[in-house]
């Protein structure tokens, strides 16, 4: 069948039988191919060690970090930063990480 399928040869029972198994997805079948990319990207990627963090503890910035994704608020208005209880999880996260450097 490999051959057949190379050579763009292959039968209806082919195209059945790689469609009944998974291995083929329809012309237009948009939630298929979907599922498919998924499973390629979960095969071909893994995830690595934390080994970067960016901490953004206020909103209230007048600068436009290309980091930054999230909205920002003038520098003089308040209610934006980070509250003390805020500090201390972040630092008990930190410590807890199962990081080599960071």
């Amino acid at each position: 069948m490999l051959d057949r399928l190379e050579e763009e040869r292959i039968s209806d029972g082919d195209r059945a039988f790689l469609r009944s198994d998974g291995f083929s997805i329809d012309k237009g079948d948009l939630l298929g191919k979907a599922a498919h990319m998924r499973g390629m990207a979960d095969r071909t990627t893994s995830v690595g060690t934390l080994d970067y963090l960016i901490l953004v503890p206020t909103l209230r910035c007048n600068l436009s970090c290309s980091y930054r994704r999230m909205s920002r608020v003038a520098e003089a208005q308040r209610g934006f930063d980070w509250s003390e209880e805020t500090l201390a999880a972040v630092l008990t996260m930190i410590d807890l990480l199962d990081a080599p450097r960071l």
